[in-house]
């Protein structure tokens, strides 16, 4: 549990003689305890566990409620208004007797409830010191805003609202919803230091990136933990026309170890990288605050029954993830699931995988009765390799003693399985269920169609067959789809749903859609293509509240020959919770409409937007700066020198730009260099020499030798 401080009352003993009741509920005789609650401010500490200094109000706190009562008094209540830098100090009169309820809650600015805490106490008249425990309170999902993540000191990142960079401009993000809109963008040739939340500091641990790779571009970068040893790499390459996002999940057990625990991560940029703005951190096989649980199915873990798919890097034409190198391939896996999803209601689990480039792909499902539940396929056009999602609900099959997941080789299954309740309104993490029977679903209108389709009428190259596109959703994956062939032909779609009651108390939900981008999408019904017209339609909707306010717009352009991929859009809707539904709106005409496809499941979650950053290193400094040497031989006072370096972020790369004998990591310390003139470059003419540390985020000093010519 997440713990605010600890707020002093200290309770005088002053006796105040009543000479008058205040009310119907009796009141002991004899008087009062004058009671001062004390609440000073502080900043919160970076762990990430809302802990904080004693005495201390974090800075999201705008107002603080205090309560008192008792089965014999009259409710004392009293609501203060606190910020940044203020100190509080409220003074109560409070008969004195037996078992005085002392509650403090705090609260933001639009009044969500974030801590809260209470005491019993005794009030005699004599001095006293009550001590309350502040609790957070709000739903823990383990989602972070990025940008909190990020150490100030690391280099500059930038919040882009636009996927694409093409006309009209493909992926526009979120329109309406305040500072989190868009995507986190990383310059090319960069480094980042990213703190790991205290509380996941431990081996078990699961860090999920969602990346979004785009037309014709790259995103290729690497991760490393605080001394330098490699934690991932991606070389994505994106292919023309194909925009998608790939969920990256990495396990930090490696890195933590008898001898070291990190504090926090250093993301490398080789090419400019968009990442959607949430990173989630979740432990494996372990029950999380959020109500997600992972199951491991990597070769050796506890629930796989059997298994002989390899382990490989994902990767084909082109290399996509080269680090780790866990991703199941090339045949099967059976495991129990049972612990896992007895207890819930409705359970849904999320595959998230890559497929290779130009080749066809698929994965299915089944259960230990040989029941095919779900079964994704990809015909083999000619596209790069993409990261897919692949949503499964479960309920049905609870009480089976197993699952079987079979994969073909152009298949990289990422190895952790997402494990939802959809029946869940409470934790940090929240699946909506919007089926047509789903606890969520509102309505649906115009060209929204829900499908379920059988294996029967297989048809390739990303043609429909009931309303399912065959490339990048599959076989028995229930989802909504603006269908074509769904009239009357010029009414926009709409899918409307409603929202639970706890979203209105979360302080930051964040709502996840997931969509599919049909591969090739030609004009595939009446009427028929206009003049001018695209051979392929866009993929565009938009989210609006209860009153049709624009939250946002999703928009990429027409998609050509390659395979559609899937796409995540994190929006905030902090500004729209106490909307009772959210509509999903696809536009059309009576000449061309939009082509997204959604699963019959959306994600909330409420995100974690404090900035939690490592303390920044001191400046990275050379010792000596300078130094006067003679040259023409190396043994001798004032002819050689060890320079240490001290700050940045370790580990140090070494160089030196002139003559001389150069040794960098000198005595196998990476602290530390050496140089001398014992090559005998400086015998006859001086110079000067140049020694360069740099570390792990690019930061560099320097030490300069004016070196005399020697004899």
């Amino acid at each position: 549990m997440k713990k605010l401080s600890a707020v002093v009352i200290l309770v005088a003993g002053l006796f105040i003689l009543i000479s008058c009741s205040r009310g119907p509920a009796s009141e002991p005789v004899g008087g009062t305890s004058r009671v001062t609650i004390a609440v000073t401010n502080g900043q919160p500490a970076a762990d990430a566990n809302r802990s904080v200094r004693a005495a201390s109000i974090p800075s999201d706190v705008a107002k603080m409620v205090f309560s008192i009562s008792a089965t014999d008094m009259i409710e004392i209540t009293r609501e203060t208004v606190v910020s940044g830098g203020v100190e509080i100090s409220e003074a109560f009169e409070i008969p004195i007797g037996a078992a005085r309820r002392f509650e403090a809650r705090a609260y933001d600015g639009i009044g969500t409830l974030l801590f809260s805490g209470e005491k019993l106490a005794d009030l005699d008249g004599s001095p006293k010191d009550v001590t309350i425990e502040m609790q957070w309170r709000q739903p823990d999902s383990g989602i972070y805003h990025i940008g909190g993540l990020i150490n100030s000191a690391s280099a500059a990142y930038a919040m882009s609202g636009v996927f694409g960079d093409s006309s009209p401009a493909r992926g526009l993000f979120p329109s309406a919803s305040g500072d989190g809109k868009g995507l986190v963008l990383l310059p090319a040739d960069s480094a980042f230091t990213i703190a790991i939340p205290q509380r996941f500091r431990q081996a078990g641990v699961l860090l999920e990136l969602q990346v979004n790779y785009m037309d014709g571009h790259l995103a290729k970068f690497s991760i490393e933990d605080d001394i330098g040893n490699l934690v991932g790499a991606s070389d994505l390459v994106g292919d023309v026309d194909e925009n998608q996002t790939y969920t990256w999940q990495i396990d930090l057990s490696p890195v933590f170890t008898e001898n070291h625990t990190p504090e926090s991560l250093t993301l490398k940029t080789v090419s400019s990288v968009r990442l959607n703005a949430y990173a989630g951190f979740y432990k494996i096989e372990a029950a999380n605050e959020s109500g997600v649980f992972i199951a491991d199915l990597r070769e050796g873990g506890s629930r796989v029954i059997s298994s002989n798919a390899q382990t490989s890097y994902w990767g084909g034409g082109t290399d996509c993830i080269t680090e780790p190198a866990n991703f199941a391939t090339c045949g099967y896996i059976e495991f129990s699931l049972s612990d896992a999803i007895s207890s819930m209601t409705r359970p849904v689990l999320e595959f998230n995988f890559g497929r290779e480039e130009d080749s066809q792909m698929e994965l299915s499902l089944y259960t230990s009765n040989e029941d095919m539940i779900g079964r994704y396929y990809s015909d083999d056009d000619d596209d790069e390799e993409m990261g897919q999602t692949f949503i499964v609900d479960v309920t049905d099959y609870k009480t089976v003693d197993s699952f079987y997941l079979s994969m073909d080789c152009s298949t990289f299954l990422n190895p952790f399985v997402k494990v939802y309740d959809a029946a869940a309104t409470s934790g940090g993490s929240i699946m909506l269920d919007i089926t047509p029977t789903g606890a969520n679903h509102v309505s649906h209108s115009g060209k929204f169609g829900y499908f379920l389709t059988s294996l029967s009428g297989e048809v390739e190259g990303g043609y429909p067959v009931n309303g399912m596109f065959r490339d990048n959703i599959g076989y028995d994956a229930p989802h909504w789809l603006a269908d074509p062939t769904n009239e009357p032909y010029g009414q926009d779609g709409e899918l409307v749903f409603s929202l639970p009651e706890v979203v209105k108390n979360l302080q930051n939900p964040v709502l996840e859609i997931m969509h599919f981008a049909p591969d090739s999408v030609p004009h595939l019904a009446s009427p028929s293509p206009v003049e001018g017209d695209p051979a392929w339609y866009p993929v565009e909707f938009y989210l609006l509240d209860e009153h049709d306010t624009e939250i946002a717009h999703v928009y990429f352009g027409q998609w050509e020959d390659d395979a559609g991929g899937v796409l995540k859009n994190q929006i905030p809707i902090r500004d729209f919770r106490n909307s009772a539904t959210l509509k999903i709106k696809v536009p059309a005409d009576s000449t061309r409409w939009s082509q997204a496809a959604f699963p019959g499941f959306i994600k909330i979650f409420n995100a974690i937007e404090r900035t939690v950053s490592v303390a920044p290193a001191e400046t990275l400094s050379l010792s000596p700066d300078t130094a006067a040497l003679t040259g023409c031989g190396g043994t001798g006072e004032g002819r050689q020198a060890v320079f240490t370096a001290a700050g940045g972020s370790p580990p140090y790369e070494w160089s030196s730009d002139g003559m001389g004998s150069f040794v960098s990591n000198y005595g196998d310390d990476d602290t530390k260099a050496f140089w001398d003139d014992s090559t005998y470059d400086y015998c006859n003419e001086g110079g000067t020499v140049t020694i360069t540390v740099s570390d792990s985020t690019g930061a560099t000093a320097t030490a300069t030798i004016a070196v005399q010519a020697g004899d």
